[in-house]
């Protein structure tokens, strides 16, 4: 189904739970079984800053506050 409609991953996931809890709760329906499968959602890689970014990034901040705070994110692998 969101393959041909272009429909995100979340409203293919709502619409399947939506039609097991029909299947499932519903009195007269409770004969009616169907495996429906959960569209799988793609996870995407973070995007990693290289050094000399970093290093910009800090420069620019505006106070000695704001780079020490992007300075301690960077190094509890926080990411900036």
């Amino acid at each position: 189904m969101h393959r041909t409609r272009e429909l995100a991953h979340a409203s293919v996931n709502q619409a399947a739970r939506a039609f097991r809890f029909l299947t499932r709760h519903v009195p007269d329906r409770r004969e009616v079984s169907l495996d429906i499968p959960m569209a799988k959602v793609r996870r995407r890689l973070p995007q990693v800053l290289a050094r000399v970014e970093v290093t910009r990034l800090i420069d620019a901040a505006p106070t000695r506050r704001a780079s020490t705070l992007l300075m301690t994110a960077c190094a509890g692998g926080l990411g900036a």
